[in-house]
């Protein structure tokens, strides 16, 4: 079976989402899959949970921030930044 590109819809569904923009959503996922694309091309129908994977993840947090916290002092950084 041939990779089928997820839609906004079946984002919304992954993310638990009652709604979702769907023309963000759907930049989102084909960055997804052109990411994906430069590991292994053509995409295997099981890369469809990875795909969804990562633009969930980059739907749900689009300026990649994390919190660490070290004692009273909390920083608040990108992810990869250090």
């Amino acid at each position: 079976m041939a990779f089928t590109t997820p839609t906004a819809e079946q984002l919304a569904l992954y993310l638990g989402l009652p709604e979702i923009q769907g023309e963000r959503a759907d930049l989102l996922i084909a960055q997804a899959v052109a990411l994906c694309e430069t590991v292994v091309t053509p995409l295997p129908d099981q890369a469809t949970a990875i795909v969804l994977s990562v633009a969930g993840r980059a739907y749900v947090n689009p300026q990649q921030v994390s919190y660490e916290t070290i004692g009273p002092m909390s920083v608040q950084r990108p992810q990869g930044s250090g």
